[in-house]
């Protein structure tokens, strides 16, 4: 009795196996933005044929940049096997799939523990079974990974002492982070930048990231605005105040010399730029440096300048997909997008939500979006505010943020201004 129900939990299971590497096939975009949630371990007892070809599909998916072409690079299988496959997942997309798929390979697996504790493993005592059941469904790669005890205690013990959690990608603008409580990103945000054109989306996304590249972080930059030299160029005029349009025949030592030294940071920055606008191949472009390297973030410059590959000529439904895979791969990296605000707004009005140009999904999918304004006082002049207009991991505050803006230095903090005064201390309330 237990050998037959065996046998037919195998049998969906073998079946339920080829859907999945047939949607794994038809789909290699979310595939790619999936892939560290998908195991070979899935197939390890799938037939020979599936698990030869679902090898061949993880090894090139992890040692070369993927995509629709590269399937037919598989010699694992023929042709005809490969489209026998893709009719068998139907309509089914990648995420239904995994989810069939998982319930039928854990109700697999708890099958063969029952036939084991019942046959071979019967001599087992209690506490034993226990201890070779768990390292079973743990290698089975089936059950959704929990937050250990340890992490949970270290999180409350930083809650309790310093009052937030900080992460590796420290937010560099500390009156930002006091006000809405945004001390530092984590995986899992993906973060808008928006702002009318010449508002300086480039330049903030630029000052993030120039801090996290200085505290040896690693990240792709994805340029559609402008080219990677120009924004080299832009990084270096950041960095030493010095126009590549000047004729730098007439510097004096002491500039050129800077000039020097911030070229020979850039070029040690762990940064990659790529000029792709194709979401399918962004995907590839920044799993394939992930899995070569490890990588923290990646930006996007920006949003609305992306395509995709089965477009039906609508933008906002292309904008949709765009925004929705982008979450996806947001949940193992940093993702932050530069986004267009709609050209037919005054240019005195405050950025707000509805703004954003294209689709209601960029509004929806983002965790965190800042909008940048320039305004003019009568008293001050020009002023520079970001205003946070969305923000999942704290208070959204209710007043605008004023911050330094310069075209040419980028944005900064008059916070961080007075701490780099005073040796780094910051106002006690500040955890900067």
């Amino acid at each position: 009795m237990i050998e037959k129900r065996l046998s037919e939990i195998r049998t969906k299971y073998l079946s339920a196996a080829r859907v999945l590497l047939g949607a794994m096939v038809r789909y290699p975009e979310e595939t790619m933005a999936n892939l560290q949630s998908i195991h070979p371990e899935w197939f390890r007892d799938a037939d020979a044929e599936t698990k030869k070809a679902a090898q061949a599909y993880f090894s090139i998916a992890k040692k070369h940049v993927f995509s629709v072409y590269s399937i037919e690079a598989l010699d694992a299988a023929p042709a005809e096997w490969w489209a026998d496959v893709q009719m068998e997942c139907g309509d089914l997309d990648l995420h239904a799939a995994i989810d069939d798929f998982l319930c039928i390979y854990r109700r697999y697996i708890e099958s063969i523990i029952s036939a084991q504790t019942l046959g071979a493993w019967s001599d087992l005592e209690g506490g034993a079974l226990f201890s070779v059941q768990s390292e079973y469904r743990k290698k089975s790669k089936a059950y959704p990974e929990q937050l250990s005890s340890d992490e949970f205690d270290n999180w409350f013990r930083a809650k309790m002492e310093r009052g937030y959690v900080q992460s590796k990608l420290v937010n560099p603008f500390p009156s930002v982070a006091r006000a809405a409580m945004l001390h530092s990103f984590e995986p899992g945000d993906m973060v808008l930048v928006a702002g009318r054109p010449g508002r300086g989306k480039t330049h903030f996304c630029l000052d993030l990231i120039n801090y996290w590249l200085l505290e040896g972080y690693a990240g792709v930059f994805v340029c559609l605005d402008m080219s990677p030299i120009q924004l080299k160029m832009r990084m270096l005029t950041r960095m030493t105040g010095i126009s590549p349009y000047y004729d730098w025949r007439l510097l004096d030592e002491s500039d050129k010399a800077a000039l020097a030294l911030a070229k020979k940071q850039i070029d040690a920055f762990n940064l990659s730029l790529t000029i792709e606008s194709n979401l399918s191949r962004v995907i590839d472009v920044v799993c394939s440096t992930h899995y070569a390297e490890k990588i923290d973030f990646v930006v996007i410059d920006y949003v609305q300048l992306m395509s995709v590959s089965n477009s039906k000529g609508y933008r906002v439904n292309d904008l949709e997909e765009i925004t929705r895979q982008l979450r996806n791969l947001a949940k193992q990296l940093n993702i932050v997008c530069a986004a267009q605000l709609n050209r037919a707004i005054a240019e005195h009005e405050a950025p707000a939500l509805h703004h954003l140009r294209g689709s209601g999904s960029l509004e929806q999918d983002a965790s965190i979006v800042f909008g940048l304004h320039q305004r003019v006082d009568e008293v001050q002049g020009a002023v520079f505010e970001v205003h946070v207009l969305k923000n999942q991991r704290g208070p959204t505050p209710s007043e605008p943020i004023q911050l330094n803006f310069s075209g040419v230095h980028g944005w900064s903090d008059p916070a961080a201004d007075r701490a780099d005064k005073t040796n780094g201390v910051h106002d006690e309330k500040v955890p900067f």
